[in-house]
């Protein structure tokens, strides 16, 4: 049915892997401690007071009220174009002005051998 020596090895690799010394052993216990202990943390923080809070209608009205005067400060404080600063049209070079209107085709780039290594 099932074989008790093949049971064996695989025990025996499987106790391999789990096989730890004194140090292994304390480090492994101090990090699951600390895991439990972050796990708790925050499901008591969760449980916390989760009482409404209450709100006062006068607090609120004078909230939405900053706001809306803020929305028309800004938008009083919003810059429009600026006048006075137009740019100065750039002076066409000599060669341009020689050349006329015609545009010279681009010279074809010369290709550099790559180098092999």
């Amino acid at each position: 049915m099932f074989d008790f020596c093949y049971f064996c090895a695989i025990m025996a690799k499987v106790t391999d892997f789990f096989a730890m010394s004194r140090h292994e052993r304390r480090g492994l216990i101090a990090v699951a401690l600390l895991l439990i202990a972050a796990l708790a943390t925050a499901w008591m923080v969760s449980r916390g007071n989760d009482e409404p809070v209450p709100v006062d209608d006068a607090q609120v009205r004078l909230f939405k009220q900053r706001c809306d005067s803020l929305a028309e400060v800004q938008a009083a404080m919003k810059p429009g174009p600026k006048k006075g600063t137009k740019r100065k049209k750039a002076a066409k070079s000599k060669k341009a002005k020689q050349s006329g209107n015609r545009k010279s085709s681009p010279q074809p780039r010369r290709i550099d051998p790559v180098p092999n290594f």
